[in-house]
């Protein structure tokens, strides 16, 4: 092998490595910004949900209390033959 086909194949090599790592880098690039948005998305459900626990925690405290509670009478089921 000639020095000058050695020298092509180290160029060949040196450019087919750079396209995959700028492939590589897009691809985690683009992988980080979904992760970014997931993550706001994310933070935005908990405050939702903590804003509807506390919403039902107001409205339950609001409810007005039952104080005497009637006990409900014992229904006794006979099977008739």
């Amino acid at each position: 092998m000639s020095i000058k086909q050695q020298f092509f194949l180290l160029i060949s090599i040196v450019v087919i490595s750079m396209i995959v790592q700028i492939g590589l880098d897009r691809y985690i690039t683009n992988t980080l910004l979904e992760l970014e948005q997931e993550k706001t998305l994310l933070a935005q459900i908990e405050a939702g949900m903590l804003m509807l626990r506390r919403n039902e925690k107001d409205f339950l405290s609001m409810r007005p209390a039952i104080t005497s509670l009637q006990p409900v009478p014992s229904c006794v089921v006979t099977a008739h033959r």
